[in-house]
């Protein structure tokens, strides 16, 4: 369900501030899309609810080449 995935988001990433999982599926890459609503930084000002797209978990989007970083970045799109 989405409130355990935001459960599992939270554990994986304890620095940002992460309100609500709108959804999630799982990618062509073995991890999961997952859509949130966070807090985000752009340039100097905090943005307290910016909907994103992250990979969860970290750990295995950061296992990939770049090549294959960029290719996930780019099928967000």
């Amino acid at each position: 369900t989405n409130d355990e995935m935001l459960e599992r988001v939270r554990e994986d990433r304890p620095n940002q501030v992460i309100h609500e999982v709108l959804g999630f599926k799982k990618n062509k890459f073995g991890f999961y899309t997952v859509e949130v609503d966070m807090e985000v930084m752009f340039l100097k000002t905090k943005v307290l609810h910016a909907k994103h797209k992250i990979p969860y978990p970290i750990s295995l989007y950061g296992a990939l080449s770049e090549l294959k970083q960029q290719k996930y970045k780019f099928d967000l799109m």
